[in-house]
């Protein structure tokens, strides 16, 4: 909610000076045991039946470790001698 309040106010739709009307509101928590690996008989599925341009996003996922956001944001002046250097989250390495 905070973040499409203050898409909002980017936006012109809130007046700056009125703030996010969401600040304050706490996160909302949810158990979870976190994100597991697709097993091999997915992986092979989707491998056979992906549209180029989706087995590229997902071999660049795999192949660099990256986000998917950041594999989407990958630009060719990434790539220097051969190896890759962009970012993570908006953290430049490499």
């Amino acid at each position: 909610m905070i973040v499409l309040m203050n898409h909002a106010r980017l936006i012109g739709f809130l007046r700056k000076e009125h703030g996010n009307p969401a600040k304050g509101i706490p996160l909302f928590k949810q158990q979870s045991e976190g994100w597991e690996p697709w097993p091999d008989d997915f992986r092979a599925e989707f491998e056979k039946v992906a549209t180029p341009r989706a087995r590229l996003v997902y071999e660049l996922c795999i192949g660099t470790g990256q986000r998917i956001g950041d594999v989407l944001n990958i630009r060719w002046d990434h790539l220097r001698g051969g190896a890759y250097g962009g970012s993570r989250g908006g953290s430049v390495y490499g």
